[in-house]
């Protein structure tokens, strides 16, 4: 059964309110309110939070409780912050939502959630924040607008894009999806998802080591920005490496059957396997072995 929790309101389970205002500015002065919730979830549910305006740090906990931290912020005085309303719903389809009512609340909601590492994760949005996840389990999907994603420890297939914003990967089961605009992407890759897959940005460099051989195509692509690719000694692959403007350089990485000079190149890894494809526009290619 499924207890609907609402900010200004006590159900069931454990809430907790306080609010604190600092001295006035026009438009009513800054005023802050927190919100402190902890619900029982059962294994194998899922959940998902989204945020209209601010941060999320979401880390896996080995407890079966969610607990919910949250801190509404406004420069606009009490009334403007009463416009934004957080929302639990907890079952086995569970979620933490920002509401503002009417829409365009000047107000922001930074969230610390801990989740059971028995529900799956399955959907992360906020805009004008940063999403700090890690430790969690599930197959989902992690999305921001001006803010960074750092995603480390992720028990599952993660799908993730953000608009002028960095992407930091760590230890993330399988990657299918990564993109930002205006912002670079660094980490480790392990497993892929089974499909093929997809990273890119748009103004920003790329800095990825991968540890492992692919299990399905991987394309890596950049603009206006070089693209590091660091691999393991004993890799296998085929490759296609094309920049503009730019140069292929090789870093203890022998390529066999080599077609193509200067801008693009295509040739082997190894014995071969699924294709690795980078490229970019106004900077170099480095293929680096560990």
């Amino acid at each position: 059964m499924r207890g609907l929790f609402l900010l200004g309101l006590l159900g069931i389970g454990m809430v907790f309110f306080a609010g604190c205002t600092s001295p006035s500015i026009p438009g009513g002065g800054m005023v802050q309110e927190e919100f402190h919730g902890a619900y029982d979830l059962p294994p194998g549910a899922t959940l998902e939070v989204h945020n209209l305006n601010g941060n999320i740090a979401i880390s896996g906990s080995p407890d079966r409780t969610l607990v919910v931290d949250a801190v509404k912020s406004s420069l606009y005085g009490q009334g403007e912050l009463d416009r934004a309303t957080i929302e639990v719903q907890n079952g086995t389809e569970s979620s933490v939502i920002t509401r503002f009512s009417p829409p365009g609340a000047r107000v922001s909601v930074s969230y610390r959630i801990l989740v059971p590492t028995t529900v799956s994760v399955v959907k992360v949005d906020t805009t004008n924040g940063n999403i700090d996840a890690s430790g969690v389990t599930g197959d989902g999907t992690v999305g921001s607008t001006n803010g960074y994603l750092y995603l480390s420890d992720w028990n599952g297939t993660v799908r993730g894009s953000t608009t002028n914003g960095r992407i930091v990967i760590n230890n993330v089961g399988k990657i299918a999806f990564l993109h930002t605009t205006n912002g670079p992407i660094s980490g480790t890759l392990g497993d892929m998802s089974g499909e093929p897959v997809l990273i890119s940005t748009t103004n920003g460099a790329v800095s990825l080591r991968l540890e492992k051989d692919l299990t399905s195509p991987l394309s890596i692509s950049s603009s206006n920005s070089p693209v590091t690719i660091v691999i393991p000694e004993i890799f296998n692959a085929n490759v296609d490496l094309s920049t503009t403007n730019g140069q292929i350089l090789f870093e203890g990485v022998t390529l066999s059957g080599v077609s193509g000079l200067g801008s693009h190149m295509t040739g082997v890894l190894g014995s071969g396997g699924p294709k690795l494809a980078v490229s970019t526009t106004n900077g170099n290619i480095i293929l680096r072995s560990a």
